[in-house]
């Protein structure tokens, strides 16, 4: 990116590679359609900050959350979280179910690249979340600079209610 402006005594300036994102963002699979997409996205904005994510719970089923990625700093450490009602969700690396252990159950926090955990796989990192009874929970992803980006840091969050239904 390039800026370009003139200044009131008509001099030309041009600033180049001068600004960077720093966000970290949440994705859920919105719609329920087993991926994340445009539609998942534009649906976001509109989520009831009461409920969230509304998924239907289901053990053994895994639906996707993406984790999107826009730091442009070196150093840094990244966290993801998950508060709230214990035992409601579990947060696996994959949609496989064959891990002896999810990477996050209620109450639970972990850091990329710490005690054998990495979590991130590029700008955008697709996890699964089973919603195992009915319950609210919080997936909190954060960034936390360090060394030269020291005092920077930018999280998000996405809340979540499992509902069981009966019929």
């Amino acid at each position: 990116i390039v800026w370009r402006w003139t200044d009131e005594d008509n001099h030309v300036h041009r600033v180049t590679n001068a600004f960077t994102v720093l966000s970290v963002r949440l994705f859920g699979d919105v719609n329920l359609d087993g991926q994340i997409g445009a539609a998942d996205r534009s649906l976001h904005p509109g989520l009831s900050p009461e409920t969230g994510w509304a998924v239907p719970a289901a053990t053994n089923v895994f639906r996707p959350v993406r984790l999107r990625t826009d730091v442009g700093l070196s150093g840094g450490v990244y966290t993801l979280s998950l508060s709230g009602a214990d035992g409601a969700f579990r947060v696996w690396p994959d949609a496989s179910g064959t891990h002896a252990a999810p990477l996050l159950s209620g109450g639970q926090t972990v850091t990329n690249g710490a005690g054998g955990v990495t979590f991130l796989s590029g700008d955008d990192t697709d996890l699964y979340v089973e919603a195992v009874s009915n319950g609210t929970a919080t997936l909190i992803y954060s960034y936390a600079g360090t060394g030269d980006a020291e005092g920077i840091s930018c999280s998000a969050a996405l809340k979540m209610t499992a509902l069981g239904i009966t019929i």
